[in-house]
């Protein structure tokens, strides 16, 4: 009797870790990810950094906001679902779009509104701001 339960055991294991596995290969994966460092300074002034290598939006103080936009581009030939995401530790300052459709071959400006509460310690914060193009399911 215990070999046949362990026998059944071992079968439902491996028919679990099949399960996942074919669920995890059918999951949609994104097919463009582009990744930006995200930098400000909360100070007692405004400044600026024009920095287009980074997501930066130089000083601010606090209770302040600023705004910066993305120029993106689908580049394939059918249309994709865009999701954006940002790190934990500034996803609370960042207002933006995080989901939405672009066209083939579509372009947009992103805007990405910076808000700090009232309360924010002065300090340098920083992050990552993660865009991602996913195809849809036809």
């Amino acid at each position: 009797m215990e070999k046949r339960t362990n026998k059944i055991i071992i079968v439902l294991v491996f028919f679990v870790i099949v399960l996942l596995g074919v669920s995890f290969y059918f999951m949609p994966k994104a097919v463009v990810v582009k990744n930006f460092d995200v930098k400000f300074i909360v100070g007692e002034s405004y400044g600026f950094d024009l920095n287009s290598s980074v997501l930066a939006f130089g000083m601010i103080i606090p209770g302040g906001n600023m705004n910066r936009n993305i120029e993106i581009r689908n580049n394939q030939n059918f249309p994709v679902e865009v999701r954006v995401f940002a790190s934990d530790n500034i996803v609370n300052f960042l207002v933006v779009n995080s989901n939405f459709t672009l066209g083939s071959k579509e372009n947009m400006t992103l805007p990405v509104a910076l808000n700090v509460p009232k309360d924010t310690p002065y300090g340098d914060y920083s992050g990552k701001f993660r865009i991602e193009f996913h195809k849809i399911a036809e």
